[in-house]
């Protein structure tokens, strides 16, 4: 989404909060009686991590106060963090 949408884009990304929460909710509603920290668990924690992260960009890349370097570029900041995403997915998984 280009960058002078900015209300598109915060709407996003604040809908992709709600839904990793919700599947938080989702996955310890399944697993009631697991008081430890599980991969799902780590997963979940990851994506509300990116997602946050996300709306830090967009917000950067909003406004002129902030300069990000090569983040001001929509394709740069998605291919590193979808990159970042699947890295730190593969080794939780993995591990």
């Amino acid at each position: 989404i280009e960058p002078e949408y900015f209300e598109t884009r915060i709407t996003l990304s604040l809908g992709g909060i709600f839904g990793a929460v919700g599947n938080k909710y989702f996955v310890e509603n399944s697993m009631p009686s697991i008081q430890v920290l599980t991969k799902a668990d780590i997963i979940n924690n990851a994506v509300i991590i990116f997602i946050i992260i996300n709306v830090f960009i967009v917000i950067a890349q909003h406004t002129s106060k902030i300069n990000l370097w090569k983040f001001e570029k929509n394709t740069f900041s998605a291919s590193l963090i979808l990159i970042l995403f699947i890295t730190s997915n593969f080794l939780i998984i993995n591990l």
